[in-house]
């Protein structure tokens, strides 16, 4: 039986090459992970394999299409920390907020944190956080909501949403890709627009 490293190695190495640390930090959260969600309903995907390709290379992958690295980063409704863990422990050099308004997920994010040196966890309504950060990114909250928020906060969006969402958000200068695996998930980078309300 292979383990979590393996798996995930198995899952990214054709489009990146994860550093040890990388590799220890995030072996350590699905460990984490684990271990919480026999208490607090944090993902219903827990089988390692599915764990990996959805909860941690898809978050990776998001990283690994962005165009510009940002220096902070603003995760919105992290719930079990992703993208926003896996970010921040693939750029050690970007302060990552994990934003989570239910007290129990933001109890395991406040343990997560633990974890890597880089990661701020804020619990309340992402629209009760001050910015300016270099980006905001999400998978679990409306993608159009994700990109109100990210108004006047950040210059950037990043995104794992399906397909059809796509087409209708408010941004500028967009770049897309197809999550490898055979999902039908889209990571999407883009400019906030300053003149859409």
């Amino acid at each position: 039986m292979r383990g979590f490293r393996e798996a995930l190695r198995a899952s990214v190495s054709s489009w990146l090459a994860l550093h040890e640390s990388c590799e220890t930090a995030l072996e350590s959260h699905y460990r984490l992970l684990l271990k919480w969600n026999r208490v607090v309903n944090l993902t219903k995907v827990t089988k390692l394999d599915e764990a990996v390709g959805m909860h941690y290379a898809e978050s990776l992958f998001l990283g690994w299409c962005c165009p510009v690295r940002p220096s902070t980063l603003v995760d919105v409704g992290s719930g079990a920390g992703f993208p926003g863990f896996p970010l921040a422990a693939l750029w050690p050099d970007c302060e990552v907020t994990l934003v989570e308004s239910d007290a129990r997920k933001a109890a395991f994010l406040r343990e997560s944190r633990d974890l890597l040196p880089n990661l701020k966890v804020f619990n309340g309504r992402a629209e009760d956080l001050d910015g300016p950060f270099g980006a905001v990114v999400s998978r679990a909250v409306r993608p159009e909501d994700v990109v109100s928020f990210a108004r006047g906060r950040a210059p950037r969006v990043g995104l794992l949403i399906a397909e059809s969402a796509e087409a209708v958000l408010p941004l500028e200068n967009t770049r897309s890709f197809v999550v490898p695996g055979g999902g039908r998930g889209v990571a999407l980078w883009g400019e906030v627009s300053r003149g859409t309300k």
